[in-house]
């Protein structure tokens, strides 16, 4: 069995060659994907919740209700969004 001391210098971290997705640069690229990454998946959250008003008339069609339980449908989607981001805080700290 080898002793701690040889255990601790075998261990130590050694930059792995290759960078992000095979390439080089040294984790950079990987930097950038999850910026890109990010941005998408904020888009997309944004773009599907502040664009309810459009299908605002298509929903209340096909749902069958009125204007005010149509905007409270909406209006939870928006409110869960924000809530979500508020448990997300609480789950990581």
């Amino acid at each position: 069995m080898p002793a701690r001391n040889d255990i601790e210098k075998s261990s130590a971290a050694e930059p792995v060659s290759g960078g992000c997705l095979g390439g080089g640069g040294g984790g950079l690229c990987c930097s950038w994907v999850v910026v890109v990454a990010s941005f998408l998946a904020n888009a997309v959250m944004y773009g599907v919740s502040w664009s309810a008003g459009v299908f605002y008339d298509v929903f209340a069609q096909e749902f069958d209700t009125g204007s005010g339980l149509t905007a409270l449908m909406t209006s939870l989607n928006t409110a869960l969004m924000y809530g979500a981001g508020k448990l997300s805080l609480l789950l990581i700290a």
